[in-house]
């Protein structure tokens, strides 16, 4: 059975839904995160141990702290993804995803096919959905559910039905400017707590070993370069990210799109002609692009041209570049 293109993603019904490309790269993504988590934790529990041995209290003190930070953010990952990863990998393997009605029963449970789910990780998208698209339930009652164009696998437990509706509002429905803005707060904070916390440790590392002046004036200046070159590159890569708000203002207007290779975009013009883009920020958006064989472009696609794109009525938002 052929799959039926819409003007969104979905997954698929023909096939294990773990065999979708997209799934598969959400998962692979899901994974990477918390790898980075845990590489994160390895080095800084190595600089509090290397500040502790060398006697630099206050030096311990910070690395300490941010090791608690990361160690909050492992274990609250892990509670809401990690544990339940092999659960939903089997799922995925061996089972097909169903369309079926469902209903948001308030806070994180959702109503489907006449069983009450329970989610850690519930997406507004599914919570705003009148269907969804369901993965099992299995004979111990979890279950994967999917919304329509976010490629997010959100885990769910049957549970007895609540007496009441839990109270709560239910969001708002997301746009891509809404998305984007979500993601450029995320990426701002992320970039100022790194070289914050990289700027203090500097200083605090400098001061407690209290070297000659000549030699701690030499020792900051190379942190300090060494420090601009390393934030600079990560603030070019985040920089399309912070710029989707302003470029996403423009009214959406669709154009035929197909994908090209390495993240890449073809639109077709009104007049025939192709144009070829780069994707250098995206959230969700190159699977819905697979998907419908559409792109929402904010302004007018041109050569040299960097706009904003993303599906309307869905927090999906990204940024392209187009060529000449």
């Amino acid at each position: 059975m052929a799959r039926v293109r819409t003007a969104v993603w979905q997954p698929p019904t023909d096939r294990a839904a773990g065999r979708d490309p997209d799934v598969r790269r959400s998962l692979r993504l899901l994974r990477e995160h918390s790898d980075r988590l845990a590489r994160a934790w390895s080095g800084l529990v190595f600089l509090a141990l290397l500040c502790l041995f060398t006697g630099l209290p206050v030096s311990t003190g910070l690395a300490t702290v941010a090791v608690l930070v990361v160690s909050r953010r492992m274990v609250t990952q892990w509670l809401r993804v990690g544990r339940y990863r092999a659960v939903v990998d089997e799922l995925l393997a061996t089972e097909l995803a169903r369309s079926i009605e469902a209903e948001h029963l308030g806070g994180q449970l959702l109503k489907i096919d006449g069983n009450t789910l329970r989610f850690p990780v519930l997406m507004p998208t599914v919570r705003l959905a009148d269907h969804v698209w369901l993965v099992g339930p299995n004979a111990a009652g979890q279950a994967v559910v999917f919304g329509d164009a976010v490629v997010y696998p959100n885990f769910g437990q049957t549970v007895a039905e609540p007496a009441q509706r839990l109270s709560g509002q239910r969001p708002a429905r997301g746009e891509p400017r809404v998305g984007a803005r979500s993601s450029a707060r995320s990426a701002a904070r992320g970039f100022a707590r790194r070289w914050v916390f990289t700027a203090l440790m500097v200083i605090s590392i400098g001061t407690e070993l209290a070297p000659q002046p000549q030699v701690l004036t030499w020792l900051y200046v190379i942190a300090a370069l060494t420090i601009l070159v390393l934030a600079g590159r990560q603030w070019l890569r985040i920089a399309p990210c912070l710029r989707a708000p302003s470029l996403l203002r423009a009214p959406l207007v669709e154009y035929p799109a197909k994908l090209g290779p390495d993240q890449s975009v073809v639109v077709t013009l009104p007049d025939g002609s192709e144009l070829a883009g780069k994707v250098v920020w995206s959230v969700q958006l190159l699977a819905n692009v697979r998907a419908s064989g559409l792109l929402w472009v904010a302004g007018l696609p041109a050569p040299d041209m960097t706009l904003g794109v993303g599906v309307p009525d869905y927090p999906i938002a990204g940024v392209v570049r187009f060529s000449k």
